[in-house]
């Protein structure tokens, strides 16, 4: 992960329905937003990695959002069925990052 390396290039990061796969050395502000639905992001993994971002996280799910609305990539093998339409789900992600960069310590 290019930020485990790089963090005093970075002020922070921002996750879409994933994890950290590595540590992460800082006290880097992580938002994580991922889907109630999302049926490819791995719960188990998710939560036990959590424990590698030494930072404040702001955690947000969107009710309703699965892993493939982030994107315009199509329907991802494994995921849930979105009760949101793409263009919510994308607006309520683009309102949650911005209001985490603006508060970005």
């Amino acid at each position: 992960m290019y930020c485990s390396g790089n963090n005093e290039k970075l002020s922070g990061l921002i996750l879409l329905g994933s994890y950290p796969e590595a540590e992460l050395n800082s006290s880097l502000d992580v938002l994580i937003i991922y889907g109630s639905e999302d049926g490819c992001l791995d719960m188990e993994r998710f939560k036990a990695n959590k424990s590698m971002i030494h930072g404040k996280i702001s955690e947000f799910c969107i009710d309703g959002g699965n892993h493939a609305q982030f994107g315009c990539y199509g329907i991802q093998q494994g995921d849930g069925k979105a009760s949101v339409s793409p263009e919510y789900q994308r607006k309520v992600t683009v309102e949650e990052i911005s209001e985490f960069i603006q508060n970005i310590e």
